[in-house]
């Protein structure tokens, strides 16, 4: 009787991981758990092989500073500027006056996909000056990989540069 139990729990056991890999398959749940198993990952990677103590710097030899450097004498002999009689006048700057209110309309909201930090900035930036696109027009050009992590911020001048208007 209780071998029939056994194996019975053995394919359940069995099949769990199967059937978990075939769910993460479906786009909707890849996308909800791609960045959890990350995070999981990274973790683990801490636990097993723990980050060391950064270096530092060797201190910088003592440098000397000489505060009056020391002249030639020179053989110049004209004379000196004689100085004008009278003060000499200042253009006192006037400050622009603030209006009284200012009102900017925000851009639309989107929510930023996984590892996508760079480009959905940039496109919240974008729209606020008219331009209509979103975080994928950016990121099918600057990052064509969806688990690519790193956008440099030269890609993202590059990307407006070039593609922006």
């Amino acid at each position: 009787m209780q071998k029939p139990i056994l194996a019975k729990l053995g394919l359940v056991l069995m099949g769990l991981p199967v059937a978990a890999l075939l769910l993460y398959q479906i786009p909707s749940v890849n996308s909800r758990l791609d960045w959890r198993l990350d995070v999981a990952q990274t973790y683990l990677r801490g636990v097993v092989n723990p980050v060391e103590a950064m270096p530092t710097s060797l201190p910088q030899p003592g440098v000397a500073v000489t505060l009056f450097p020391t002249e030639t004498p020179t053989t110049d002999l004209t004379p000196p500027a004689t100085p004008t009689k009278g003060p000499t006048p200042t253009v006192t700057p006037s400050p622009t006056p603030l209006p009284e209110a200012v009102s900017l309309t925000a851009p639309t909201w989107e929510k930023q996909t996984p590892n996508n930090c760079g480009p959905a900035s940039l496109a919240l930036y974008l729209r606020t000056f008219g331009w209509e696109g979103t975080q994928e027009d950016i990121a099918q050009l600057l990052k064509p990989q969806s688990d690519d992590r790193n956008v440099n911020v030269e890609e993202l001048v590059y990307f407006v540069r070039t593609r922006a208007g």
